[in-house]
């Protein structure tokens, strides 16, 4: 189930940020991907304010999908903004798995190449000589535990020269999601999170049409709720026109890549 989020109309004045975002949830079947059909049809929409996260609706969006269509995705695709700790834990409570690119800064490259090992069931760090550190602060800022080994550990440490910075003993922050974010790393360097990048991609010409063809880029009307209107009779007219198309030629469904 590919997730789309489309910036549409954002614009800037003096300090104030106007403008909606709109997020699109399209659902893909196993069987259309791999014939190279783009979807079957976008199953949910929402709209956002332009200055919130692309991140926010996510888990709304996929949960009103499963409630309001019965609908059982398997895994939700979705672009580098969505892949949040937040999102992927929720998600994976749905029962749901939000494969998207791992963020650069929830994991810091010592922690991605194991020369510390974190452990999530003591929340304790092991530095590459191996000491083990418990000494932790918590971030509430990044949801983060920073860590910090013990001076007098790191200035006797033979690593030290290209470990520790400045006097002090070594600190490394981990985020508070590590298992998910371990998980999406792990996962990105596999042939199958090549396979989803690929089938995410289908549903951008579907993108394309919603804004160039029917003017979802720009928002026609004020406030959330009208601009909401705007957005799920586009994607109802998108989706009249895919199903007319596939009743109108059902055996050559497996050629279309643009409704």
């Amino acid at each position: 189930m590919p997730y789309h989020s489309g910036q549409r109309g954002k614009s800037k004045k003096e300090t104030r940020t106007f403008g909606t975002t709109t997020h699109e949830l399209h659902l893909l079947s196993d069987w259309l991907s791999a014939a190279g059909c783009t979807h079957v049809a976008i199953t949910n929409v929402s709209v956002t304010p332009g200055n919130a996260h692309d991140a926010e609706p996510v888990v709304e969006l996929v949960k009103e999908s499963k409630e309001q269509n019965d609908l059982q995705p398997s895994k939700v695709l979705g672009d580098g903004a969505h892949g949040t700790g937040p999102n992927r834990r929720a998600l994976a409570e749905e029962g749901v798995e939000l494969v998207a690119p791992p963020l650069p800064q929830a994991l810091a490259p010592e922690l991605r190449e194991g020369k510390f090992v974190f452990d999530p069931e003591t929340e304790t760090l092991t530095c590459p000589a191996g000491v083990v550190c418990s000494q932790r602060a918590y971030l509430l800022e990044s949801e983060s535990l920073l860590y910090r080994f013990p001076a007098a550990a790191c200035r006797a440490c033979e690593l030290n020269a290209s470990c520790a910075r400045g006097r002090g003993g070594r600190t490394l922050t981990v985020s508070c999601y590590y298992r998910e974010h371990m998980a999406a790393y792990l996962y990105s360097q596999t042939p199958e999170y090549e396979q989803d990048v690929r089938t995410r991609a289908l549903i951008e010409p579907k993108n394309g049409e919603l804004v160039r063809w029917h003017g979802l880029r720009r928002a026609r009307y004020w406030g959330l709720v009208k601009t909401t209107l705007q957005a799920v009779f586009t994607a109802l007219a998108v989706n009249f026109k895919r199903w007319v198309h596939l009743a109108t030629a059902p055996n050559k469904a497996a050629k279309i890549a643009v409704a």
